[in-house]
């Protein structure tokens, strides 16, 4: 692969235009690994695939998306980012809140006098006597003042339900619509239009129907945040009020909080489907694309029981009877030196299982080198690698000492996943993972007793 040094001599001319618009602390090699090995929609198939991974498992996109600048940390902003936050928010309004606050649906009751000749109501006698004989049919009435209850869904709670879904339905068509220079896909026109249609089948539930000029009102005034905060306001004062009948409606004003801070109108024709530096975060990419997978396929695969703990990039996982810790970029002291794997798998606080997602298309034996490393230094058993491709790689891709007065029980592995769509890729990463998962439960049996110096059978 061509280094710098090969480039600013041969290709002077290209070699000072990267210099001019490379990403802070971009290297050459990284801009070539993406030109070369990747295709567009394999990028987009990684990083949809740690978008929504990401939210499944509880993590904050800020905790591993975050850019430091001069004026300070922020997240990098990107389409693909809001359109599935966007998703996740109709999600869970349409299959949790509303059909919470639909069988609750609040609302106010009056009294409204009507006089006709059928007797309906509570009819106001004294009322109805007067009338009769002011008409002339003496005290015999012939028609009947009574007052008859009446139902009023259009108060706050409501309108903030029918505001919200309006919201909704106005951002999927603006985002249909938009200008942006690179066009939208096919899915994601597509998560649109389901965005869109779901609205309108809601806003034809006949009770809703009547606010919806209301809910309009408040949508169309200047400034519509303003609004929105105001309706929210009346909102939480009536819950604090009625917080046992109303907590349905607490549920959504939590919900309508959160949508409103996603800022949905602040987008820009540049925005596309990835981060403005991608291409230096195409490792961490890789790295987190592999970590959620994993957790994906321990618990869809194998009934492990996954929680996210209150530090990002930390998981108790509950696995045939092992529980375990699985720790994104933990530091360690380690005996030799200071160390920081990608994922690192504890039991009682000690590394039983050192992991390293490495973005590296041809040779590999740098990563092997640094892997046994890690074991030595932090003295644990089994190091797994995951790689896109397997080129450079030894047939043999699980290694165990032989022959060896030391390190016995020590083992590594060498795993092939594809980050891509393909049918072969999914099943590249099935097999992988399926590998890996057998050698994690042999070396976690083996764990509770650090004293044998017994060889750990061979994972099927």
């Amino acid at each position: 692969m061509l280094d710098e040094l090969y480039m600013l001599s041969k290709y002077p001319r290209v070699a000072q235009l990267f210099q001019l618009y490379r990403s802070k602390d971009e290297k050459w090699h990284q801009l070539v690994r993406e030109i070369i090995f990747y295709d567009r929609l394999d990028l987009r198939y990684m990083y949809n695939r740690v978008m929504r991974l990401m939210r499944r498992f509880g993590q904050p996109l800020d905790s591993y998306f975050a850019v430091n600048s001069a004026t300070g940390t922020y997240l990098l902003p990107d389409r693909l980012s809001d359109l599935n936050r966007l998703s996740e928010l109709y999600e869970e309004f349409f299959y949790r809140i509303y059909p919470s606050v639909a069988k609750h649906l609040n609302f106010e009751t009056y009294s409204q006098e009507r006089t006709s000749n059928v007797l309906h109501g509570r009819v106001n006698w004294p009322e109805t006597i007067v009338r009769s004989v002011r008409s002339g049919t003496g005290q015999t009435p012939i028609q009947f003042t009574a007052s008859l209850p009446q139902h009023m869904f259009e108060i706050p709670e409501n309108l903030l339900l029918v505001l919200s879904i309006l919201r909704m339905k106005q951002d999927a068509s603006r985002l249909r619509g938009y200008p942006f220079v690179e066009p939208l896909t096919p899915e994601e026109t597509s998560t649109l239009g389901s965005i869109g249609e779901g609205c309108l089948r809601l806003l034809n539930n006949s009770m809703l129907q009547e606010m919806v000029p209301s809910a309009s009102r408040l949508l169309l005034a200047q400034p519509p945040d303003t609004q929105v905060t105001t309706l929210e306001s009346q909102v939480a004062n009536r819950i604090r009020d009625e917080s046992g009948r109303l907590a349905p409606y607490s549920r959504l004003l939590d919900w309508s909080k959160r949508y409103r801070q996603m800022n949905l109108r602040s987008l820009s024709p540049n925005r596309t489907n990835f981060p403005i530096d991608r291409r230096e975060n195409l490792d961490t990419m890789f790295e987190l694309w592999i970590l959620f997978e994993f957790l994906e396929h321990l618990s869809n695969e194998h009934g492990a029981q996954i929680s996210p703990e209150s530090n990002p990039g930390r998981f108790h996982v509950s696995l045939d009877g092992f529980d375990f810790t699985l720790h994104y970029e933990k530091y360690y002291d380690g005996w030799a030196l200071h160390a920081t794997p990608d994922f690192t798998i504890e039991m009682n606080e000690n590394p039983v299982v050192i992991m390293d997602a490495k973005n590296w298309q041809e040779s590999k034996d740098e990563a092997i080198y640094k892997m046994l490393g890690y074991l030595d230094n932090l003295d644990a058993g089994l190091g797994i690698l995951f790689f896109p491709n397997g080129t450079a790689l030894p047939e043999e891709r699980i290694k165990r000492p032989a022959g060896l007065r030391n390190h016995l029980r020590q083992c590594f592995v060498s795993s092939v996943v594809p980050p891509k769509e393909s049918k072969e890729a999914v099943e590249a990463k099935f097999f992988a993972f399926e590998q890996v998962t057998a050698l994690v439960r042999e070396y976690l049996a083996l764990s509770t007793d650090y004293q044998t110096t017994a060889r750990p059978e061979p994972a099927k």
